[in-house]
């Protein structure tokens, strides 16, 4: 028996009084038996991974730290016991080591719940996050129906194809597990989350769940570990299966729309001595003096302002609180009054008077609001969570806050009144915003067309333009048309197609093969935003070839650039 480890989680006594659910015997046999019937299902389909197999598929040899053996400071996985029955009902953390026996130990517990993420020391946080080695999907309302369609969507291509699924007791877990660790660096953290939001929404649909509402989580979100009990009742336990190979973020990608796509790109990770010469005085105040994020006081016409949005989420939760969100409703009130300077103590007892109601709202059998929920989120007041912004309470919450006015005016309008200014200004000294950047533009496009491997610094260097400059026109959309035109030789899209990302786009490949239709193609998004902007062009080129002798386009050549652009493009001139 290896050494036990120390505690490492400190937790409110209250916070996990009580795990398991209050079934009802007719619910708990129910329950069982359509637990007992997945499993049947999935082991005659999949193999069955043990605990170990499953782990080890996620973290490889080598990945983590050896036990009793620190030297080579590597990160470990994390293991929450939230409730544990031989003592008392503690919660606490295990470290996952490299030889991964402490699956062992705490197989069979009541609750225990770990993430495909590998932590710096003991703690299971965003901040001590080391690689993330996939994203988890959970599906509650799951029968067995439901996991025939789900396997059905993915082999037709309408949803990525899975690499394990985990029978998690009333719901299935759904691993994507990455070739290639991404590193967890917080410029990742929003993107990620906002791929797994759609993510989410594609793969939590009407055949393959029975439940309508979705629940949200994020990227760090821990789920129950195979070899533990589910919530059903201590004979339920939580067993894994294989289903596909590891993926990539692109392919990921691929299924959801551009501006929910995860961002890894590390051309876009700034490095420390890179950021010293860019932001000098953030670099000292965050480096150098070790200040923490959003150190800073208010002063009282700020903490008046702060102190209404505080106020006006609390009518926001009694109007727009679901059985699916309540946590994360209690968890934002107790971020505002962090963000607003308003006493901890305050904002509890306001979370523990709406008890009741919020309990009220209770829909799923066992999943009663108490105040150890309200405990629960008291994490969220804290300091590490002063970015936590509109997108992200819209996304744990679903509750619309409304979109941010400039000087009560849309942002549109804002940047017209802004630009204008802009114009004046310039203009008083003889000057125009867009001057020379044409010039260095059309350098940087050049040499990457020329250059098609090279990089970022080799360009600065050969072109000898500056390293903002380089950056800022690396993309540009000359640059990208010729490179998509080198990509695809389709300048239209097909008479029959259905978008892969479409959430009823296996009803509608259904509806052409019943009409006797058989060309039908699958695309992704990508690719028909891509052949739609292809065929932009090709019309654009089209109508300047007929007209380019007209004199509205002689005499106004660089009224027209785009079109004479779009003719060299379709033309290969």
């Amino acid at each position: 028996m290896r050494k036990k480890q120390a505690n490492s989680i400190e937790r409110h006594p209250k916070q996990y009084a009580k795990q398991r659910k209050d079934f009802t015997e007719e619910e708990v046999a129910y329950y069982t038996r359509t637990f007992n019937e997945k499993n049947k299902y999935m082991s005659s389909e999949f193999k069955e991974l043990t605990p170990k197999e499953f782990y080890r598929s996620i973290f490889p040899e080598g990945t983590f730290e050896q036990f009793n053996n620190m030297s080579e400071h590597k990160p470990n996985g994390i293991l929450s016991i939230l409730y544990d029955e031989e003592q008392g009902g503690r919660s606490y953390n295990r470290i996952l080591f490299d030889d991964l026996g402490m699956l062992d130990e705490v197989a069979g517990k009541e609750f225990v719940i770990a993430s495909p993420i590998a932590f710096s020391g003991r703690t299971r946080s965003s901040k001590m996050a080391y690689k993330i080695y996939g994203i988890t999907i959970d599906l509650d309302g799951i029968e067995v129906e439901n996991i025939k369609a789900l396997i059905s969507q993915m082999q037709q291509g309408v949803l990525p194809m899975a690499t394990h699924l985990v029978n998690s007791g009333t719901g299935l877990h759904v691993y994507y597990i990455f070739d290639t660790p991404v590193p967890a660096m917080p410029n990742y953290f929003d993107s990620f989350n906002n791929l797994k939001k759609a993510l989410i929404d594609i793969i939590w649909n009407s055949y393959t769940s029975s439940i309508k509402e979705r629940q949200y989580q994020g990227i760090f979100q821990g789920y129950r570990v195979p070899g533990t009990q589910t919530k059903i009742s201590p004979e339920c336990i939580v067993k894994a299966y294989n289903v596909g190979k590891n993926v990539t973020v692109r392919y990921l990608n691929s299924f959801v729309e551009k501006k929910e796509r995860a961002d890894f790109d590390d051309s876009n990770y700034t490095s420390l001595q890179e950021a010293q010469e860019l932001w000098e005085d953030w670099y000292n105040r965050r480096v150098v003096n070790n200040e923490p994020v959003g150190n800073y006081k208010l002063d009282e016409i700020q903490k008046k302002r702060r102190r209404q949005w505080y106020e006006g989420w609390k009518n926001k939760i009694i109007k727009g609180a679901l059985d699916g969100n309540r946590h994360y409703c209690i968890g934002v009130l107790f971020n505002y009054a962090m963000k607003a300077e308003i006493p901890m103590e305050e904002a509890l007892e306001y979370a523990l008077s709406i008890v009741p109601t919020l309990n009220a709202l209770t829909v799923t059998p066992g999943n009663a609001f108490t105040e150890d929920d309200v405990y629960a989120a008291e994490i969220y007041y804290d300091r590490k969570f002063i970015k936590m912004g509109r997108k992200g309470i819209i996304r744990m919450t679903g509750i619309d806050i409304g979109e941010t006015k400039r000087n009560h005016r849309p942002q549109k309008e804002h940047l017209e009144e802004a630009r204008a200014i802009r114009d004046v200004r310039m203009a008083r000294d003889g000057r125009k915003w867009t001057d020379g950047r044409p010039d260095k533009k059309e350098i940087i496009e050049k040499w990457r067309i020329e250059n098609p491997s090279g990089t970022k610094a080799e360009c600065i260097k050969a072109t000898g333009i500056s390293k903002p400059t380089v950056y800022k026109w690396w993309d540009s959309y000359l640059y990208k048309i010729k490179k998509l035109r080198k990509e695809t030789d389709r300048w239209d899209l097909p008479k029959y197609y259905v978008v892969k990302e479409d959430k009823d786009a296996l009803v509608k490949l259904q509806e052409y093969y019943s009409k006797g239709i058989t060309d039908v193609e699958i695309l992704t998004e990508k690719e028909v935003e891509d052949i739609n902007e292809l065929h932009k062009i090709k019309r654009k080129a089209e109508f300047f070839e007929e007209h380019k002798s007209d004199e509205r386009f002689v005499n106004n050549h660089e009224m027209y650039t785009d079109y004479y652009l779009a003719w060299e493009i379709y033309y290969d001139k």
